[in-house]
């Protein structure tokens, strides 16, 4: 199984599904099973590596043979690693430099390898067996994370440039002084954990009204004053669910 070749953009992994089990649910799989094997790498003016992401499917990778690196340092042939529903997960700072900084001519990846896949909507969970008696559970080193770097607060003025040609605020329209006062407080009302709390009664993503009339306001309980400024910044960085669609940023 190989996968065609795409000009430009990353080659997503329903691409080498091999078997689809239906679910109850329509446009939901219950499981689905993919294969990685040697294929060209031709795409231009892309990101290559797999970009950082989230499911809402759990992941669950295995290497048959070969090598297939980026998730864990450690990942061999018999191994594998599963990723929970809503785990932000990706590959490793050098293979994120490396997809920013190599020339992209055509070449092979995956060579000599045979990776597998199963994506599921269903809750997983580990045995026991695997995770205490095994003797196979790799100790996963979280110092391999430590070189990312929020590489996004570099494009802010690209990005506030393009919400305002966009008719929409800029990022800088989230004051400090409504961070301190909660979580990502938009100009120190109704904000995403704002001063009203997870789901602001006006709104999730709410910058001004856009997305308003949300639900579930808890009033102002989660304050966390004790936030790193870098931290509060990272997190009032909320863009608006209208823009999701409009582009895609390149880190």
């Amino acid at each position: 199984m190989t996968a065609g070749s795409v000009a430009k953009d990353h080659v997503d992994p329903s691409v080498v599904t091999a078997l689809v089990v239906k679910s109850s649910k329509p446009g939901i799989a219950l499981c689905s099973f993919g294969i990685f094997l040697e294929r060209w790498e031709v795409a231009t003016n892309t990101f290559r590596a797999p970009p950082y992401h989230r499911n809402s499917a759990v992941e669950f990778l295995g290497v048959v043979h070969g090598g297939f690196g980026g998730r864990s340092e450690g990942l061999k042939p018999g191994g594998a690693s599963m990723e929970t529903g809503f785990c932000p997960h990706g590959v490793t700072n050098d293979d994120f430099v490396k997809g920013v900084e190599e020339e992209q001519v055509p070449h092979k990846i995956f060579v000599g390898t045979l990776g597998i896949i199963w994506e599921t909507s269903v809750p997983l969970t580990v045995s026991d067996f695997a995770m205490n008696r095994s003797g196979k559970l790799q100790n996963h080193n979280a110092a391999m994370w430590d070189e990312l770097k929020p590489n996004f607060l570099k494009h802010i003025d690209t990005v506030n440039a393009d919400l305002e040609a966009a008719g929409l605020p800029p990022l800088g329209t989230i004051k400090a002084n409504g961070i301190k006062k909660g979580i990502n407080r938009v100009n120190g009302t109704n904000g995403i954990h704002g001063t009203n709390g997870t789901n602001g009664t006006n709104g999730v993503h709410k910058i001004k009204g856009i997305n308003g009339h949300g639900t579930n306001g808890v009033n102002g309980k989660h304050k966390h004053d004790e936030e790193s400024q870098l931290e509060a910044k990272l997190r009032s960085l909320a863009i608006p669910h209208e823009l999701y669609g409009m582009k895609r940023l390149a880190l």
